[in-house]
């Protein structure tokens, strides 16, 4: 809970630079289990190509502040596995339990996919 907080104060400090883009964490209506996006990402980024090593921000940060940055972007997927970024012009149209992945989108109204 505490990184779903600092994603939203990180994107909430560039809020009126950026166009307000705030992020949660997508979850399943029926467990309410994390959920990934499956539909192709328009954008893979290593982590380690959006943070310096002085940065000292979780992985997950440094995605949501790439995705605020970035106009057209409307939401990402966090790949623990290999430590990247999925990035997402687009509303993904579908979303699945994954190992190793959450999708965060955009905080404007709360989605819950089945």
């Amino acid at each position: 809970m505490e990184l779903l907080v600092l994603l939203v104060l990180l994107s909430s400090v560039d809020e009126a630079a950026s166009g307000g883009k705030a992020f949660r964490v997508a979850t399943s209506k029926s467990d309410g289990g994390v959920l990934c996006a499956v539909n192709g990402a328009t954008k893979m980024i290593p982590v380690s190509d959006l943070r310096t090593p002085e940065e000292n921000m979780p992985p997950q940060a440094a995605c949501a502040r790439h995705c605020t940055l970035q106009a057209p972007c409307h939401s990402f997927n966090y790949r623990f596995d290999v430590s990247s970024c999925e990035f997402y012009d687009h509303a993904p149209t579908e979303c699945q339990s994954v190992p190793n992945c959450h999708y965060f989108q955009v905080r404007r109204k709360q989605t819950n996919y089945t």
